[in-house]
């Protein structure tokens, strides 16, 4: 975008009244999660330890957060220090994961809901970034790894995940009051388990 003098943001964080209605904010915190976890396992294969590898990781996802911010600081979005502690959190989540190797049991994903709501949020207002309508963000605890930890067998329910969803509609360019923050429950097949179990690894 075009560039501004440098400035800060204070965008709040899940409030109703936020230009996103917080799903920017679980965004940051999910992306930097899996920017931390892929770098240590890239690191890993590479040859180094896996406990340097998970620091490294972490360093290198944090250090991404805050060159990203200094860059909004010159354009629309501006330095947004609620950003970066979610990019800091997401990031750290992962290398306590990484640390304590519990990527059997806790994870984080985003994705698209389809089919989408539409092909427009009805009636627009300026507002600020995309439009997060059609974007969910999940916590999933696995159950496969909770069982083998809790030394218990589960059979089929091995497949399973129960997740926490975050979302919202009509943010940022919906009527105010069309806008809506949902968060969710769901429970879904752990398709990994599933591959492993037929014996494609991942």
């Amino acid at each position: 975008g075009s560039h501004q003098s440098y400035h800060f943001a204070h965008e709040g964080w899940f409030g109703r009244n936020t230009y996103a209605g917080g799903a920017d904010k679980v965004s940051h915190f999910v992306t930097y999660s899996l920017v931390s976890k892929e770098f240590a396992n890239l690191y890993t294969q590479l040859g180094f330890a896996r406990d340097t590898s998970i620091l490294m990781g972490f360093g290198l996802a944090a250090t991404a957060g805050l060159v990203t911010e200094i860059g909004d600081g010159t354009n629309k979005y501006g330095f947004s220090y609620e950003d970066l502690i979610m990019d800091v959190l997401g990031a750290g989540t992962a290398a306590i994961i990484g640390y304590l190797d519990a990527d059997d049991l806790i994870g984080f994903r985003y994705g698209f809901l389809l089919p989408k709501s539409g092909s427009a949020t009805c009636c627009q207002v300026p507002g600020l970034g995309p439009d997060y309508s059609n974007h969910i963000y999940t916590g999933d605890l696995k159950l496969d790894g909770l069982a083998r930890r809790l030394g218990v067998s589960i059979g089929p329910l091995k497949y399973l995940m129960l997740s926490a969803t975050y979302g919202t509609k009509s943010y940022p360019t919906g009527l105010p009051e069309n806008r809506e923050r949902l968060v969710g429950i769901e429970i879904g097949l752990n398709f990994q388990e599933i591959l492993n179990h037929v014996g494609v690894r991942l």
